[in-house]
């Protein structure tokens, strides 16, 4: 929803991985959070911000074949 105070501090190219290491700075109000993030490229800080988002809760709806998937790869490990 909302991003603020955003340093770029390395140039990222296509093909890097990003991590990304999100601290949550107030309790979850009314769905709404309030974040400090960092992205690292291979460990190395990249982009840090602060960050707004919503939280939306969704179902997951399991069906036959989600459930056959899930325990073809239980066997498999």
């Amino acid at each position: 929803m909302k991003i603020n105070n955003v340093k770029f501090k390395k140039q990222v190219n296509p093909g890097d991985t990003l991590i990304f290491d999100l601290n949550l700075d107030e309790p979850i109000r009314r769905g709404i959070c309030t974040m400090t993030g960092k992205a690292y490229v291979n460990g190395v800080l990249v982009t840090e911000a602060e960050l707004m988002a919503q939280i939306v809760k969704t179902k997951i709806h399991i069906n036959e074949s989600t459930t056959s998937l899930r325990s073809s790869r239980g066997k498999n490990c």
